[in-house]
This record gives structure tokens, sequence and C-alpha cells, in this order.
């Protein structure tokens, strides 16, 4: 794995991509992550909660700000895989 240096991969992606071009396919990254932690459910696994790393965009001591991987950019404009977490942890609304 190349995390450890500019232009390789970490977490699936490359590093120093412009801001913004990964975001939809980290939202589909984190929608079947999820699927198969419902999956599990369903078949009966004792699942009692997830940890997503990482809220909000921070320094990275090795790539500084170049890398980007929160829900929430350092700017705090809400990405889209955090509307993938909030449709997970909400309820269905019901229609008026």
């Amino acid at each position: 794995m190349g995390g450890g240096r500019p232009g390789g991969s970490r977490h699936g992606r490359e590093v120093g991509r412009r801001p913004g071009l990964e975001r939809l396919s980290d939202a589909g990254y984190l929608h079947r992550g999820l699927a198969v932690i419902n999956e599990a459910i369903e078949r009966g696994i004792d699942v009692r909660g997830i940890f997503h790393w990482t809220a909000v965009d921070n320094y990275e001591w090795l790539h500084g700000y170049d890398v980007s991987f929160g829900i929430i950019d350092r700017d705090r404009t809400v990405r889209p895989s955090a509307l993938v977490l909030e449709n997970e942890a909400l309820p269905p609304r019901s229609a008026p």
C-alpha cells in the first residue's frame, strides 16, 4: 500500500487528488459497507455499533491538508457520505 508517500493510495483512494472528486465514490463505498453490516445483523450477528473515521478533515502529519477523508471538510461543508450515515442512523420519515 502506498499510503506513506504523496500520490500513493490511502484508504482506497489516491492522495493528492483535487478535493471533491472522490466524494461520491466515498459515499458509495460507505453505503456498500453499511449494507454488509445490515446483512450481518439480518443473519443474527450481534453488531453493537460502528466507528467511522473521521467526522471532520484534519491535519495529517505526513500529508498536511492534502488528504481528505472526513464526512465534513475543513470548511464545514457536508459531504455526500454524511448523508449516507444520516439515512442509516435516522428512522424513516413518515409522509405528512
